[in-house]
């Protein structure tokens, strides 16, 4: 094992004790559910931290018809992992997909947009305490899914250059969810509502030494905010 194969594990094996749970209840419900509002960005379901060997499993419900255009679910990584996830349609004829979107950058990095059910996808993120969302959305009907999200080890081991890294997939050679929704405000809206900058926490391995170094920094979400020093 290389210094900074090393230095990963011996950083993901320190963070991952914060996510072990273990729940004696026989009535404890393992099932996450959705709470409105979450069709953008900045109102996302917050879910937490995620874990190497954690899994969600999340009921929510979603339609096309403009009403309830996006289902959003922010994560954050509390080590540099990869995500699996599944989208299970309640309904065999309707077509739900998948959006991978960083709330730092308001981009969409990967689209999962097929007719299979369950939509299923893996990508990897590099970084600690990064915080990333997976939205739901109909490309035709409207109905109640299961979206089944799991951590994994790290596959992808890159340059740094990038937090997300993913390889969406598409086979329609019509049109597609227009995903820029989920980051475009609506008439009307006050630009106050969304969030103006993000504390996001990742590690840097240095490849000399193995060791690796927290950093903080501050990222901007909202163009024209002031800066509260904090």
């Amino acid at each position: 094992m290389n210094a900074r194969m090393f230095a990963l594990f011996a950083v993901g094996a320190l963070l991952t004790q914060s996510c072990i749970h273990v729940e004696d209840d026989p009535y404890y419900d393992p099932t996450t559910y959705e709470a409105e509002p979450n069709d953008f960005y900045w109102g996302a379901q917050g879910l937490g931290p995620i874990c190497v060997g954690q899994s969600f499993q999340i009921r929510g419900h979603i339609d096309d018809f403009g009403s309830d255009p996006f289902d959003g679910f922010a994560f954050r990584s509390e080590v540099p992992m990869d995500i699996e996830f599944a989208l299970y349609a309640d309904d065999p004829y309707d077509d739900f997909d998948v959006e991978l979107f960083d709330p730092y950058t308001l981009t969409t990095v990967a689209r999962w947009e097929t007719g299979a059910n369950p939509e299923a996808g893996r990508f990897s993120v590099v970084s600690s305490g990064f915080e990333f969302h997976l939205v739901v959305s109909s490309f035709h009907g409207s109905g109640a899914y299961t979206l089944e999200v799991r951590g994994a080890p790290l596959t992808w081991y890159g340059d740094g250059a990038t937090q997300l890294a993913a390889q969406g997939v598409s086979d329609r050679a019509e049109r597609s969810v227009d995903w820029t929704g989920y980051a475009r405000r609506g008439a009307g809206e006050s630009s106050d509502e969304s969030p103006a900058w993000a504390l996001m926490t990742t590690y840097e391995i240095d490849p000399g030494t193995g060791h690796a170094r927290r950093i903080d920094v501050r990222r901007l979400l909202r163009q024209g905010a002031a800066f509260d020093g904090n």
